[in-house]
C-alpha cells in the first residue's frame, strides 16, 4: 500500500524516472515511484533529515549516506526525488546538505 499519491500525473512520472531512474537503480518508472513513495512518506529512516517549509506545507527529506532529496507536497504528491550534484545546482552549494538547508528555508 503506498504511503504518498505518487506523482500527481503519469506525465510527471515519465519525466523524473527520465532523468533520475538510474540514479536509484529504477529499472521502470513504477519502481522509481515505489522508491520515492517509501522515501517521502514512510517512516522516517535513521539518519534521515526532514523538515517542512513554512510557504506551503511541503515535507523535504534528505539522506546524508545516499544523497537521497526528495520533496512531497502537502497534499501527498511527489514533487521529486533525485541525488543533487553541488556543481550543477548553482547559488554556491558546496554540498547536498546545504542545498537542504536553504531548500527547508523556503
Amino acid at each position: 500500500m503506498p504511503f504518498t499519491k505518487g506523482f500527481a500525473t503519469r506525465g510527471q512520472l515519465l519525466e523524473h524516472f527520465y532523468h533520475h531512474g538510474a540514479e536509484f537503480g529504477a529499472l521502470t518508472p513504477e519502481e522509481y515511484q515505489a522508491l520515492a513513495d517509501t522515501f517521502l512518506g514512510g517512516p522516517l529512516p535513521p539518519g534521515v533529515q526532514e523538515c517542512h517549509r513554512k510557504r506551503n506545507g511541503d515535507v523535504i527529506r534528505f539522506d546524508p549516506n545516499t544523497q537521497a532529496f526528495g520533496v512531497l507536497s502537502k497534499t501527498g504528491f511527489i514533487r521529486t526525488y533525485f541525488k543533487p550534484v553541488p556543481c550543477l545546482l548553482g547559488h554556491g552549494y558546496r554540498t547536498n546538505l546545504m542545498y537542504w538547508q536553504e531548500e527547508c528555508k523556503k
